[in-house]
């Protein structure tokens, strides 16, 4: 009996010390336990990700500055190109004016001589208006040419970012399935939100690299546009002038003169809108074409990103000492979101103030060029109706050639001045954003030092970590 009770004894103590070696000890974690190098690797895959995502944002804001480069003293070339084309044409139009009013009733009297050289004078206004769209034509192409041969352009920029998407993915892909080892737990939210955010941060430089590369290509050729336009006009401008010369001799040549110029002022009526609308055609179409290529939607993530930022910050703030710890240098790389996130929000209010003012100056632009052209059209359509109805009246065909005369006087001085106005408040206004740093380039690099300021905070730390 005894014997049999020892044995119930001993089975019950065996019972016991089994079941007690088995549960965890009194408040502590009854989870799995996570092996540290896993941990380790997840977070140098991490540090890698962020590294190339990085240098991928590098190398389309540094794109963009190529893009945004316009060819040496274009602007200002082309400014006192167009003023003098325009003044010349002012000059042309007050010989006109004067010869025309002095003998309003008896225009025989009006000297050939003098409108000879009037009319010449019109020839040159052509040839400085078509020349100075001409030259920046062959500048963009000298420009783009040399892009091509330090490989800037546009074609090698997609090119490079849709490897490096490559390799970023690939990177995504194997931090995934690193997380899918870890045991559920705080550290495995951790890293699944933050591989959630590096999502939407990288669909961020897709869709940031997409703008950036369809407004550089259709901005280049839209104003290519105008400046083909412009040549075409001015070209007939000058051919309508040529005839108009002859016509001193033969009358009828005339006809065909104001014709000629018709046709180069409607060409030149829609011009500023029409390319207003080639831009945006042509930005839905290379935008377009990159979302056909990359096999992606191309949205704007910003708000995605920032809810998703938010919840990592949320994240951190719960997780445990001990979780923080296997996270490796996660807190490191929240801080860098952190200061990414802040200085993006700073260049985009800047960038947005910028945006607005030339948006309202393209507005008034694309508004001030059809009632020029327009109001030179009502010239040819008077001189026209002077020409082929009153022909055999003189005198009244005089005075209509007056009444357009002073259209067209009135057209030239209209873009002389407008012209004038818009690139003194253009100079005035650069000079502003330069005084608070926000000039295109100044923003861009303004963002590549804060990168770099990320890069040396991610590489201090991981020395850091290393010592």
């Amino acid at each position: 009996m005894k014997g049999g009770l020892n044995r119930i004894r001993l089975f019950l103590l065996a019972g016991i010390i089994f079941l007690t070696a088995s549960l965890p000890a009194f408040g502590q974690d009854a989870s799995p336990e996570i092996n540290p190098v896993l941990a380790e690797r997840i977070s140098n895959l991490t540090d890698l990700l962020v590294t190339q995502q990085l240098d991928l944002e590098r190398y389309y804001l540094n794109y963009r500055l190529t893009a945004i480069r316009d060819p040496k003293f274009s602007r200002l070339r082309y400014f006192f190109l167009q003023q003098t084309s325009a003044a010349i044409y002012i000059g042309s139009d007050t010989a006109q004016l004067v010869d025309t009013a002095k003998f309003l009733n008896d225009p025989s009297k009006i000297s050939v001589p003098s409108l000879r050289k009037a009319y010449a004078a019109g020839i040159v206004g052509g040839a400085f208006g078509g020349g100075s769209s001409g030259i920046e034509i062959g500048a963009n192409a000298l420009l783009a040419y040399h892009n091509c041969q330090h490989n800037q352009s546009p074609s090698y920029a997609r090119q490079f970012v849709a490897a490096r998407l490559k390799e970023i993915d690939q990177l995504a892909v194997q931090r995934e399935r690193l997380v899918k080892e870890l045991p559920e737990g705080s550290l495995k939210e951790l890293c699944k939100t933050e591989g959630t955010l590096l999502k939407y941060y990288r669909d961020w430089c897709l869709y940031e690299f997409a703008d950036i590369y369809a407004q550089a290509k259709s901005e280049k050729a839209s104003y290519n546009i105008y400046y083909a336009i412009d040549v075409a006009a001015e070209t007939l401008t000058a051919v309508s002038y040529g005839i108009a010369i002859k016509g001193l001799h033969q009358n009828e040549k005339f006809g065909p003169s104001i014709l000629v110029g018709m046709v180069a002022d409607c060409a030149l009526l829609p011009a500023a809108p029409l390319t207003s609308k080639a831009q945006n055609v042509l930005y839905r179409y290379w935008f377009g074409r990159l979302r056909r290529q990359y096999n992606d939607r191309l949205r704007d993530p910003k708000a995605n990103a920032d809810a998703w930022l938010v919840k990592l910050q949320n994240a951190e703030k719960n997780a445990d000492p001990k979780t923080l710890a296997l996270a490796g240098s996660f807190q490191d790389r929240a801080k860098a979101y952190k200061t990414w996130d802040d200085h993006y929000q700073s260049y985009l209010d800047r960038e947005t103030h910028r945006l607005a003012h030339f948006k309202k100056v393209a507005l008034q632009q694309t508004a001030i060029g059809p009632i020029v052209s327009a109001t030179d059209l009502s010239q040819d359509i008077s001189n026209l109706v002077g020409f082929y109805r009153d022909n055999k009246d003189l005198k009244i065909q005089n005075k209509l050639t007056f009444d357009g005369t002073v259209c067209g006087l009135s057209a030239q001085a209209l873009n002389f001045t407008a012209t004038n106005y818009y690139f003194y408040d253009q100079l005035k206004f650069e000079s502003h954003l330069k005084k608070i740093h926000a000039m295109p380039d100044q923003l861009i690099k303004g963002r590549i030092h804060t990168l770099d300021i990320i890069d040396d905070l991610l590489k201090r730390n991981e020395d850091a970590h290393l010592r």
